[in-house]
């Protein structure tokens, strides 16, 4: 006799991940890499040397990994140490919603803001906005990225 199978989708957890420049947190203390549940979802914060280091496909390849949604969080455009890195992000951010739109998927699943002086609570609060935005969109019944066997992304 064979037992039910458990839909793993029913069981699976929504993960939002917030990718953030080390100079939008608060000076004395940096958030560490952490992952949280908080209420239905799971949030991965990870911290970057600047946000122009985020790639298109790296945004694509996380996910693909099966990520709900991504929010980069960029140091004020006029406070950016590299001068260009929160305008080069918004750029790479704003190709990858319309990869994402042209494939008839959810373009909130990938979103960017600026911040300064932020705290962990901040990007919490954040992540939750992403996730709130990404569960009300009208095609939020599209189809989940496809994942690339063997090519899970490593966070920063």
């Amino acid at each position: 006799m064979t037992e039910p199978q458990q839909d793993e989708s029913a069981a699976r957890i929504p993960e939002i991940v917030v990718l953030y420049c080390r100079r939008s947190v608060r000076p004395e203390g940096t958030v560490h890499d952490m992952v949280q549940t908080a209420g239905n979802y799971r949030v991965r914060v990870s911290p970057i040397a600047c946000t122009s280091k985020v790639e298109p496909l790296f945004l694509l390849r996380v996910l693909a990994s099966g990520t709900e949604a991504i929010e980069v969080v960029g140091c004020p455009e006029d406070q950016c140490r590299l001068a260009v890195g929160s305008q080069k992000a918004k750029r790479r951010v704003m190709w990858v919603r319309r990869l994402l739109e042209e494939a008839g998927l959810d373009v909130e699943r990938v979103g960017m803001s600026h911040g300064v002086g932020l705290t962990e609570g901040d990007l919490l609060a954040r992540a939750e906005r992403r996730f709130r935005r990404e569960a009300n969109a009208e095609t939020s019944a599209s189809p989940p990225v496809p994942s690339v066997p063997g090519r899970s992304p490593k966070l920063p």
